[in-house]
């Protein structure tokens, strides 16, 4: 179970304040030089897994 205030909730948000499906999202994080699925932003949001730190710069929002 997500808590509401946990790391699945603020991939989430963050992912859709960008308007991006999780189809989008991992197709921008590939782009990026990082292989992810959409099962990876899947199991992150539902909190089933938790993204390493290599993924902070990826799925960090965007500034632009």
């Amino acid at each position: 179970m997500v808590s509401p205030d946990g790391i699945g909730e603020l991939l989430r948000t963050i992912r859709e304040r960008a308007d991006r499906t999780r189809e989008q999202q991992a197709k921008r994080m590939t782009a990026a030089g990082l292989m992810c699925t959409v099962e990876n932003l899947k199991r992150w949001e539902t909190e089933k897994r938790l993204p390493t730190p290599v993924w902070r710069t990826a799925t960090a929002p965007s500034t632009a």
